[in-house]
């Protein structure tokens, strides 16, 4: 765990709040494909217009 972390983590405490410990923390991770970000951007989307467009019965 680095120092940066450690002192995030400590700060939170002293809040109060307790992070959660499953959250990724590894450092050197690269940025998903330009695809599969778009993809995942038109399931939002899907889900989003789905959930605001009234069902006319």
């Amino acid at each position: 765990m680095t120092d940066l972390r450690r002192n995030n983590l400590a700060i939170c405490a002293d809040a109060g709040f307790k992070p959660v410990s499953a959250l990724p923390t590894e450092l050197g991770r690269s940025l998903r494909s330009s695809f599969e970000i778009a993809n995942r951007l038109h399931a939002i989307k899907a889900l989003d217009l789905w959930l605001m467009v009234p069902l006319k019965i």
